[in-house]
């Protein structure tokens, strides 16, 4: 994973060598890839591996964690 900006993130995948932009902003996490775009249009809200990778390298062990945490800011 490589810091991309102070809210972006790239995540590889070295399985088939796709690249995904992460963006943690706010409250929100949103990611380019297929499973994210799924979980959107069927349950209006997601977060897919590439997501907690991200939040996993910044220190954060769930999306509620991150959640919590930017809350109380």
């Amino acid at each position: 994973m490589e810091r991309f900006s102070a809210t972006e993130y790239i995540v590889s995948n070295p399985a088939n060598g796709n690249n995904y932009l992460i963006e943690l902003n706010g409250k929100n996490a949103e990611c380019g890839c297929e499973d994210y775009k799924n979980q959107l249009a069927f349950f209006g809200k997601g977060a897919c591996k590439h997501i907690y990778a991200a939040l996993f390298s910044i220190g954060f062990s769930s999306l509620g964690e991150y959640q919590n945490t930017i809350k109380e800011k």
